[in-house]
């Protein structure tokens, strides 16, 4: 049915005064067990007086987001520098020599720190060296009956697995080394691994797959225990190191793949914890008051 204007004015009129309380009338009461001189919908002028939002509400402040982020970095430009050093073996442009003279600086590194932090058996018994260099002729023909491109699609699904299933929990904090981590996800470690092996199984001689594969089994696996046990600022210092590790590695590689993890990693250590910090402040509401708030009741008798 059609109403008038005039209809309207005088029904937004009685509305206004049955929220205005008549002279003789109890004051309003916010309970809903007692029978009121007021309509159901009415509203005084306490109404969300005692409203409070974001109380108990504290954001975390912008160096903690980014402390936060550090595992995460550190990770990422790792899987970078290990894909930056195959490019290399697989172009030639470094030698299996150098690259074993590295992992057995990484030995050393690793089996030193580890002794400091108190944790002797970290990198003690890493891997069976000679049974390794045997099986490097197998592995070189083992996937010799696949195409590049299957390869490539391969290790780089298992690279994503390794990522998203890595342990990120070790957030320094402290300013004294720490222990060193447990092991890390097994099934991260054997996607990082598996993709390791997929990738040597390229390479041309038997000494660059036993390199590679020795490397990827420091890097993937002591290492990141070791650099879990660091301090506040030494962990901010290596990141900082692995990242621009992880450009330098790729800048000779072509395609834009140096800009590719600038992006990346800049995006995950500053762009997100910004990102984070902002979103919770802008839209975290959280609504308290003198209420009692109603808890369901499921499956009670008579419910």
């Amino acid at each position: 049915m059609w109403v008038g204007k005039g209809e309207r004015c005088g029904a937004a009129a009685r509305l206004i005064d049955e929220r205005v309380p008549a002279a003789g009338r109890a004051p309003f009461r916010k309970i809903l067990f007692v029978e009121q001189d007021y309509p159901d919908n009415y509203v005084d002028s306490t109404f969300l007086s005692d409203l409070q939002r974001n109380v108990n509400v504290h954001p975390a402040s912008l160096p903690t987001l980014l402390c936060q982020t550090l595992p995460i970095t550190q990770h990422l430009a790792s899987t970078f520098i290990f894909i930056g050093t195959f490019i290399r073996l697989h172009r030639g442009s470094l030698d299996p020599p150098r690259l074993l003279s590295l992992c057995a600086l990484l030995i050393v590194l690793g089996w030193t720190w580890s002794r400091l932090v108190g944790g002797t058996s970290t990198v003690a018994p890493i891997i069976p060296l000679l049974t390794l260099y045997l099986l490097s002729p197998a592995l070189k023909t083992l996937t010799r009956a696949t195409t590049s491109d299957s390869i490539w699609a391969l290790s780089g699904t298992l690279f994503a697995v390794n990522l998203f299933l890595g342990d990120y929990r070790s957030i320094p904090s402290a300013d004294a080394p720490r222990a060193p981590a447990k092991l890390p996800s097994t099934l991260s470690l054997t996607a990082a691994i598996s993709a390791s092996t997929v990738l040597a199984s390229r390479l041309a001689s038997n000494l660059a797959v036993f390199s590679l594969l020795l490397f990827s089994t420091l890097w993937f696996g002591p290492f990141p225990l070791l650099r879990s046990a660091l301090p506040a600022k030494p962990t901010i210092a290596l990141t900082i190191a692995l990242s621009v590790g992880a450009v330098y590695s790729l800048a000779g590689v072509g395609g834009g793949a140096a800009k590719i993890a600038a992006i990346m990693l800049v995006g995950t250590s500053v762009v997100a914890p910004l990102g984070r910090g902002w979103l919770m402040i802008r839209y975290k509401d959280r609504v308290r008051g003198p209420w009692d708030q109603a808890v369901p009741s499921v499956g009670a008798p008579g419910g």
